[in-house]
C-alpha cells in the first residue's frame, strides 16, 4: 500500500495506508475500500515483531529452519550444477566458433550455419537461465544468513526495555530485515508475512476508513512503515 496524509475539518493531520490499485483503477484494481490509519496498524506490527525479538532462541529455531528448507529445495549439488552449466556454456562457445569456421572452408551454406548457430542460441539461453536460478536461490540463502546473523547479532542481547524504546529508524531496519510484508484484508484484519515467521498469522485492526476524503494529499512518507499490501 502507499501512505497518504489527510487532514480533519479540525486541522488534525491523519496517516493512513491505502491501496494504489484502487486510487488509480477503482474496482476493477482492487476490492479493498478501506484506508487504514497508520498510528493503529504500526502499533499492532511492531507488537507481534518484538514478542519475537524478545524471544531470540525462538527466532533463532525459526530462521535455522526456514534457511535449511530453502537449503533443501535447491539441487542435491548447487556447485557441481552450476559447474556444469558453465561447462555446457564453453561447449557451445566452442561450437559456434567450430561451425563458423566450417562455412568459411566452405563446408556448409550461410543458410545451413544460420540453422546451426540459432539452434546453440536456444540452448545457451536455456543454460543460463537455468544458471541464473541457481545463482539467485544461491544467493537469496546467501541473504537471509547474512540477514539472520544481523538480526540475532543486533537484538538477541536486547533487553525488552531496550526493545520497547527502539524509534521508528530502528523499527524499519528490523522489518527490512525480515522482509516483512503486511496484508490488509476486507475484513479489517491485517496478515504478516515474511521470511521471518510470526506466530501470529493475524491480527484484527478496526480503525479504517472506507471514504476519501477530496482534500487527500498522496505522498510516500518516510518512517518505519513495513510493507503493506492490499488483499481482496
Amino acid at each position: 500500500m502507499q501512505t497518504t496524509t489527510i487532514t480533519s475539518t479540525t486541522g488534525r493531520v491523519h496517516h493512513y495506508y491505502r491501496c494504489p490499485l484502487r486510487v488509480r483503477d477503482g474496482k476493477d484494481g482492487c476490492d479493498n475500500p478501506q484506508n487504514l490509519r497508520a498510528d493503529y496498524a504500526e502499533p499492532l506490527v511492531w507488537e507481534k515483531v518484538s514478542e519475537l525479538l524478545k524471544d531470540p532462541e525462538r527466532l533463532r529455531v525459526g530462521l535455522t529452519a526456514l534457511i535449511e528448507e530453502k537449503k533443501r529445495r535447491l539441487r542435491s549439488n548447487p556447485e557441481r550444477e552450476a559447474l556444469s552449466w558453465l561447462r555446457q556454456l564453453d561447449k557451445l562457445a566452442g561450437k559456434r566458433v567450430a561451425y563458423q569456421d566450417q562455412q568459411a572452408a566452405g563446408l556448409m551454406t550461410l543458410e545451413e550455419l544460420g540453422t546451426k548457430l540459432a539452434e546453440l542460441e536456444d540452448i545457451r539461453r536455456s543454460a543460463e537461465s537455468e544458471l541464473a536460478k541457481l545463482r539467485s536461490s544461491q544467493e537469496e540463502i546467501e541473504a537471509l544468513e547474512a540477514d539472520t546473523g544481523a538480526l540475532l547479532a543486533s537484538y538477541e542481547q536486547v533487553t525488552p526495555e531496550r526493545l520497547d524504546a527502539l524509534d521508528a529508524e530502528e523499527h524499519h531496519r528490523i522489518y527490512r530485515l525480515m522482509r516483512l510484508e503486511v496484508l490488509a484484508h476486507l475484513d479489517g484484519s491485517l496478515e504478516a508475512q515474511g521470511d521471518v515467521p510470526l506466530d501470529v498469522s493475524k491480527f484484527s485492526i478496526t480503525n479504517t476508513s472506507s471514504a476519501l476524503s477530496t482534500s487527500a494529499r498522496s505522498t510516500r512518507i518516510q518512517g518505519a512503515s513495513p510493507k503493506l499490501s492490499s488483499m481482496s
